[in-house]
């Protein structure tokens, strides 16, 4: 078993194994340490690597918990550690084709969206300018909230909001597009990989 420098209670959650665990602790005090003893524990008990998911915020906090696990445990390769968007991309690059998405997708940054956003407001005969940005926010607030456009419009239109039902024109032809383009925003790696783990329930 790996050499693991931990104090009692921190060694009480990576020895605990009953189900659920809920760690509450302020900043600075090794919740990344007791976690990556934790995975690197499973590990050395057995467990392999590709059967351990770890997600986290920044991309920076996956490479370090990626590094510390195999700073214990060298035999380590596999694991799924990632933040919510790796993880996305990564089941939609492998099964995504199971809800129509091609593995070769695109991914839109900001500027991108902007530039869709601009042009569906422009077919759209909507002349707003500088606005495309607060309409990239508003439709990634709807997609985080797993709410996908035709989901949106129905939603805009009972509730009789004018300034709803022009978002909802907006993301329905913005989201016609990106399909076109054989792309996915980030709000996309979220909704999409949902859509993909439910189509298996």
């Amino acid at each position: 078993l790996p050499k693991l420098e931990l104090n009692p209670k921190q060694m009480e959650a990576v020895k605990y194994f009953g189900g659920p665990l809920l760690i509450l602790a302020g900043a600075g005090t090794g919740k990344t340490k007791t976690l990556t003893s934790k995975i690197a524990l499973l590990i050395a008990s057995g467990v392999s690597p590709s059967r351990i998911l770890a997600i986290t915020f920044t991309n920076k906090a996956a490479q370090e918990m990626v590094h510390r696990v195999g700073r214990l445990v060298p035999y380590s390769g596999g694991m799924w550690i990632h933040t919510f968007h790796a993880l996305g991309a990564r089941l939609l690059r492998a099964h995504g084709h199971l809800i129509g998405i091609k593995r070769d997708f695109v991914i839109y940054d900001e500027d991108d969206q902007k530039k869709l956003i601009n042009l569906a407001m422009e077919e759209l005969g909507i002349e707003e300018k500088n606005k495309a940005g607060m309409y990239a926010t508003l439709i990634s607030r709807a997609k985080d909230d797993l709410m996908d456009a035709q989901s949106y419009m129905i939603n805009a239109e009972a509730s009789g909001e004018q300034n709803r039902q022009k978002l909802a024109r907006i993301y329905l032809r913005y989201q016609k597009k990106l399909n076109e383009a054989g792309a996915l925003d980030f709000g996309d790696l979220i909704i999409r990989a949902a859509e993909l783990l439910k189509a298996q329930d």
